[in-house]
């Protein structure tokens, strides 16, 4: 989208836009690559019977305590350093989904298994 153009998506437009703003670095798309951090995205699915899916979407928001979070779209819970787990219930199944991430996955692997805890215990 080019606002100061149209208020419509212009692909040709956003692409002419992204090759300006990569001549103005004098780095090469290789370089920038390097910049960018990557993400470390860990998923676990659980049994989750029907009956206790809204007890266990209750459970995580308490267990959250004074953590950031956010119930936009399931339950998203963010660490102090940045990691967060997403906790959603599977709408067709009796599943929850978890995703975590850290900045490696070992921090992302942890954040599973402390909030696949939290969902167990309520499910139980």
């Amino acid at each position: 989208i080019v606002p100061e153009f149209s208020s419509v998506f212009d692909g040709t437009a956003a692409f002419v836009r992204l090759i300006g703003l990569v001549a103005r670095t004098q780095l090469t798309l290789s370089q920038i690559d390097a910049r960018i951090p990557r993400a470390h995205v860990l998923r676990r699915d659980l049994a989750t019977p029907w009956a206790v899916k809204g007890l266990v979407m209750r459970s995580v928001v308490e267990a959250a305590g004074d953590r950031s979070v956010d119930t936009t779209d399931g339950v998203r819970v963010v660490e102090a350093d940045g990691r967060w787990i997403m906790v959603l219930p599977d709408r067709a199944e009796a599943v929850t989904h978890l995703w975590a991430e850290g900045p490696d996955d070992a921090s992302a692997q942890a954040l599973l298994d402390e909030w696949s805890a939290v969902v167990e215990s309520a499910g139980e």
